[in-house]
């Protein structure tokens, strides 16, 4: 078990304030459109799900990189933006380690460092039966 795994979420934020993230987040319509859903925020950390069905799939009938990816960057971005301070990734490295048929993927972003113009996250790929599916290290920049 690695050191991410079990991280959660100790300092979650207002209900009032995840009710804006997700109204603000349903602008992003590629990510809405393709079954992207916020779960859990705080500082530094996201708790996402993508609700799959056939059009995620690939030629095997598992889950396409690209639907992990989209579902990476999401959690992504909504914990590096939930301080209200505009981030947009400037690189992302992702690893596939696993594969599945399930119709629930869950992401789970951590923030590991958080400066003045750039971050650094990890995230983290899981199927409904906690199976790792993809780890990811996302570097942002800060907008202003």
């Amino acid at each position: 078990m690695d050191m991410f795994s079990e991280v959660s979420c100790e300092q979650p934020v207002s209900d009032k304030r995840l009710e804006e993230l997700k109204d603000f987040f349903k602008k992003d319509k590629y990510a809405t459109m393709s079954g992207c859903e916020i779960l859990e925020v705080g500082k530094g950390y996201c708790r996402a799900v993508m609700h799959c069905n056939d059009m995620h799939r690939n030629g095997y009938g598992g889950i396409m990189g690209g639907a992990m990816f989209t579902l990476m960057d999401f959690a992504f971005s909504v914990a590096s933006n939930e301080g209200g301070v505009k981030t947009v990734a400037s690189s992302c490295n992702i690893t596939y380690v696993g594969n599945t048929d399930d119709n629930e993927l869950f992401a789970k972003a951590v923030c590991i460092k958080d400066g003045r113009s750039t971050c650094l996250y990890h995230v983290e790929i899981l199927d409904s039966k906690g199976k790792k599916l993809a780890y990811a290290q996302c570097n942002g920049f800060h907008l202003g």
